[in-house]
């Protein structure tokens, strides 16, 4: 484990996102689907309720294959509505997942009944472990105007002044990706904003944070990304966010008999796992394979080097593996890997 000066040298970005707060940029898409049944439209594609839309709450879902396989991660959210019209969404997803989103939208939503359009947004990442306190503070100095910071998935808009649907929008973060906020911003007011909001962090006592500092961090809290541990290959009990990603209350959705059918009846065979050498000097490879006494019973999948920790690795390991278990990286080879119960810090 590194000491404080030497992850000073390391990441200064890293070390304010796990030690105080940090700002950040991640290339996100964001869908805009609005009409007068859009709230039925997309509660027919995701897989989580979201009753407490109207109340400015959103959720974090999955959209479905027929066959109950992800097409997509998102978080579903409240979006400022025009004058005159009826309901509005924000669908957040990352741009691994986009075209898949696009496809299933031209494919299921008729337009009689919602639109689905891409705002030309940015969104901006204030987030660690002392964000909350000093938020109120740095949205002032940057000019977000804000009545109070919003909690976990609660949205306030600003810069209505602006005109743009979907934009200007400040949502909480939830407690499982680092406290803190995202700020959804037009595009072309974004580069001022990220401006003011990085002289308002640093004042603060906080610092700016890298994409790479943000996958280290992602890793530690066991958060699966789409693209890397979320795959159309996966089923969404296998990623760990069921809690989080799934109602078993809710009407129908697009691959709800698959999910319901498992979670019923069945289990999955293999779940994400959190994976550290054995020896603390060295370091994971991302795709290895696992095994166990000569059996195939994992592979390795995302791979960082913690400035805290070491090498870390996320894979999907066979639920036989228990956590605390030890695997090989090759069938002959002598246990070198541990599997460990996610996340690896909070």
């Amino acid at each position: 484990m590194a000491d404080e000066g030497e992850l000073q040298i390391r990441s200064p970005g890293y070390n304010a996102l796990t030690e105080r707060f940090a700002l950040f940029e991640l290339e996100r898409t964001l869908f805009h689907v609005h009409g007068d049944r859009a709230y039925r439209v997309v509660n027919g594609l995701v897989t989580n309720s979201f009753d407490q839309i109207e109340d400015g709450r959103g959720c974090y879902a999955f959209a479905l294959t027929a066959k109950g396989r992800p097409i997509a991660e998102m978080r579903v959210l409240p979006a400022p509505a025009a004058p005159g019209s009826s309901e509005h969404l924000w669908i957040d997803a990352p741009v691994t997942a986009a075209p898949g989103l696009r496809d299933l939208f031209t494919r299921t939503v008729p337009p009689i009944f919602a639109t689905v359009n891409e705002p030309a947004v940015r969104r901006l990442s204030i987030a660690g472990a002392g964000a909350m306190e000093a938020l109120p503070a740095i949205l002032d100095a940057a000019g977000v105007p804000t009545d109070s910071v919003p909690g976990p998935l609660e949205a306030r808009t600003f810069l209505p002044e602006d005109g743009a649907v979907g934009a200007g929008l400040i949502v909480g973060r939830e407690a499982i990706e680092t406290p803190g906020v995202d700020i959804f911003v037009p595009e072309d007011l974004a580069g001022a904003l990220l401006d003011r909001l990085a002289k308002a962090v640093l004042e603060a006592g906080g610092d700016i944070a890298t994409p790479e500092d943000w996958e280290v961090v992602r890793v530690e809290r066991g958060l699966p990304a789409y693209g890397a541990e979320i795959t159309i290959e996966n089923l969404p009990q296998e990623t760990g966010q069921t809690e989080r990603a799934i109602s078993f209350d809710k009407g129908c959705y697009t691959g709800q008999e698959v999910v319901a059918r498992l979670h019923y009846r069945g289990h999955v065979n293999r779940v994400l796992r959190g994976l550290c050498p054995l020896d603390p000097e060295a370091a994971l490879s991302a795709e290895a394979l696992l095994y166990r006494d000569g059996r195939k019973v994992g592979q390795i999948g995302t791979v960082v080097s913690s400035p805290r920790l070491g090498s870390l690795g996320l894979g999907y390991i066979r639920t036989a593996v228990e956590p605390g278990e030890t695997v090989a990286t090759g069938p002959d080879a002598t246990p070198d890997v541990r599997v460990v119960e996610l996340p690896f810090t909070q």
